[in-house]
């Protein structure tokens, strides 16, 4: 599986990704005010911040996760819910881990 940078027309879609995925996984252990700043629009400002960084696996136009390093760290890492699974994670972990070596 290939993993790639992102495209700029692709933060509509990651920020839908992240908003779901991030929703799955924390909303039911963080504070409400937290869940209730995690909107759509915050996911894409952080993703449009960090563009430089945000690598990608799945079709062009519709990615299926990403990953972002920051420093010395795999910083983000989500997948969509129907792409777990399906190596996606894997993929972005391996190019995470290679970025990092």
């Amino acid at each position: 599986m290939d993993v790639r940078f992102a495209r700029r027309t692709e933060l509509d879609h990651l920020a839908e990704v992240w908003h779901e995925a991030w929703h799955d996984a924390h909303a039911r252990i963080v504070p409400a005010e937290l869940t209730r700043v995690r909107t759509v629009a915050n996911f894409r400002r952080r993703l449009e911040a960090s563009l430089p960084a945000v690598r990608v696996a799945g079709p062009a136009g519709t990615p299926a996760g990403f990953h972002i390093v920051q420093g010395d760290e795999l910083y983000q890492l989500f997948v969509a819910a129907e792409a777990r699974g399906t190596g996606v994670g894997r993929a972005l972990i391996e190019d995470a881990e290679a970025r990092l070596a």
